[in-house]
């Protein structure tokens, strides 16, 4: 329990309201989501944390059990997330014509977690030491949204 603790308090996580169609939970990037569509059962099992804690409440085979267990059971994602709104662009003329919003998020997978001491390589199933996927989004008042994924170990 001591560990459990100690391995809680070290890190952030964050979980999503569930309430978009393009992007209904945090374990998804939302480059993956414009582009294909994540349904609302297509949670990323890198990312979801807390599925073992989960999977009991929703059947136990990972089905949807009942509908407002479901909409309640929440994936918990461990990531760092920084948010800048309103930074100013400059125009071409040097003037500040428009602002944008970014958004960085870097999500850390549940497999092989450790520090690069105690945890190196990767294991029979392909995963890799402290996998991350990091995220950055820039949107602006311009009709469009921009993103970039960048995948570490």
């Amino acid at each position: 329990l001591r560990l459990l603790r100690r391995a809680l308090r070290g890190h952030d996580f964050y979980y999503g309201a569930g309430r978009s169609t393009v992007l209904p939970d945090f374990t998804h990037a939302l480059q993956r989501g414009l582009c294909n569509g994540v349904s609302d059962g297509g949670r990323d099992a890198r990312f979801y944390w807390n599925e073992a804690l989960v999977r009991p409440l929703l059947g136990g085979g990972g089905g949807d059990g009942d509908e407002t267990v479901r909409r309640l059971a929440k994936p918990c994602t461990s990531a760092s997330v920084g948010v800048a709104r309103d930074v100013p662009l400059p125009s071409l003329d040097g003037a500040t014509a428009e602002k944008a919003d970014l958004l960085l998020v870097s999500r850390r997978s549940r497999f092989r977690v450790g520090t690069r001491f105690t945890v190196r390589g990767a294991d029979g199933e392909g995963h890799v030491a402290n996998f991350a996927e990091t995220e950055q989004v820039f949107s602006s008042t311009m009709p469009y949204i921009s993103c970039f994924e960048r995948i570490s170990s």
